[in-house]
């Protein structure tokens, strides 16, 4: 701890899960989620932790649940696709009130609604964060373990195809836990004892349990649950220059570091232009966006897509400021990377383009 180190983004991830007190991981290989999946082969085997390479998406995310119960510190990871297979059991796991993290490796920003909505059935939420360094990785990562302990529930870290194979300096922090309680809500084989299970599908029950709750109370239990956690959850935010600025970019994840030194150039031609990064996709960080929304003349949402957190931006201002997209989707050949979109000279040339424009409505 406190040595810089040259890793990458799996790698990062990977040993701040080790350091958290993961034990038990299981995943499916898929790109690009499988360099993730080799170092947490590595890191489990160091301090005798479990790694399972599944022979299924559902089978992966159910193997977490099942270790999760039981008070196990444990990880699921894949990408869009392989997420896609998984709802079913996402989603039974909020309701379950079953504390794990859960990494979306995507393969671009087209899915940044899968990571803050689901996917699922019933009504629930994941906390999500969307680290944009290596160094943020490893931090949020560590995060991430305590927070789902903290609130019992799950939480997932918005990592791309980019952040997995990029390699940066760092270094791995300590991370206080000390107020965490004792999980009184673990799984522990005691004699006699059936545990309480929360299902979408059925209600809350037990063996012999007539006070059962029913479907439709749970349902109502996890609204209130939803906004217990988006009232008491930090949320997380990076802003520069607001103090002056009559344009606020807004970008998320690693697309975010191209918005910013986009920003910096246009700073030094003159233009008055500040940023707003979310580091908490959900619960999405509100106080920030407003507090820029009130100086500024408008704002721009860039991201790779055709417009998904444009739509969370416009939800928090409602109408006090024109709301600009400027961003586009943009890939690779590969489809895995990203494009021409975040070519420095394209982008702030948007940027700039919004800037003169600032008065039209948008």
């Amino acid at each position: 701890m406190g040595d810089k180190q040259l890793i990458d983004g799996s790698k990062a991830i990977a040993h701040s899960a080790a350091l958290a007190g993961c034990r038990f991981y299981a995943s499916y290989p898929i790109q690009p989620n499988s360099h993730l999946i080799e170092e947490m082969t590595q890191e489990l085997a160091k301090i005798g932790g479990v790694t399972m390479n599944a022979e299924s998406e559902g089978e992966a995310i159910n193997m977490v649940w099942g270790a999760a119960a039981t008070g196990n510190r444990a990880m699921c990871s894949t990408t869009v696709t392989g997420m896609s297979l998984m709802h079913e059991a996402m989603s039974e796991m909020f309701a379950a009130e079953v504390a794990y993290v859960f990494v979306h490796m995507a393969r671009g920003q087209t899915e940044y609604r899968v990571g803050t909505r689901g996917g699922g059935h019933g009504e629930y939420r994941y906390i999500s964060y969307a680290p944009h360094t290596v160094q943020e990785a490893a931090d949020l990562t560590r995060l991430a373990f305590y927070t789902a302990d903290k609130f019992r529930t799950p939480v997932m870290i918005q990592a791309d195809y980019i952040l997995t194979h990029t390699v940066e300096a760092m270094e791995f922090h300590d991370f206080d836990e000390s107020d965490l309680k004792e999980k009184d809500w673990a799984i522990d084989g005691a004699k006699g004892r059936v545990p309480r299970i929360n299902s979408f599908i059925r209600g809350t029950y037990s063996l012999g349990d007539k006070s059962a709750m029913a479907y439709g109370e749970l349902q109502e239990r996890a609204m209130e649950r939803i906004a217990y956690l988006e009232e008491n959850v930090p949320s997380l935010a990076e802003t520069g220059h607001l103090d002056d600025a009559d344009l606020v970019v807004i970008s998320y994840g690693y697309v975010s570091r191209f918005a910013k030194y986009a920003v910096g150039l246009l700073r030094e031609e003159g233009m008055k232009i500040g940023f707003v990064r979310p580091i908490t996709m959900w619960p999405f960080p509100k106080k920030e966006v407003l507090e820029a929304a009130e100086k500024a003349k408008a704002l721009a949402v860039f991201e790779l897509n055709n417009g998904q957190m444009v739509d969370d931006v416009r939800l928090t201002v409602l109408g006090r400021v024109p709301v600009h997209f400027i961003g586009r989707i943009s890939q690779d050949d590969s489809g895995f990377g990203m494009g021409k979109a975040i070519e420095i000279p394209n982008l702030t040339a948007k940027i700039r383009e919004t800037y003169e424009q600032m008065k039209v409505p948008a």
